[in-house]
């Protein structure tokens, strides 16, 4: 997911899939879209972080 989407949006996703109320990326930077959600909550289960 890192490789295929922005830093800050792949930690805010992470975080927000976490319990953090952490919001979106600053612009011009975008949120994650759907998938790239998905694939943050695949690693983070992976690492046993979820």
């Amino acid at each position: 997911a890192f490789a295929k989407y922005n830093l800050a949006a792949c930690i805010k996703g992470g975080l927000e899939l976490q319990g953090y109320a952490v919001g979106a990326p600053l612009p011009p930077q975008a949120p994650l879209p759907p998938e790239g959600v998905e694939e943050v909550r695949q690693a983070l289960i992976a690492i046993g972080a979820l």
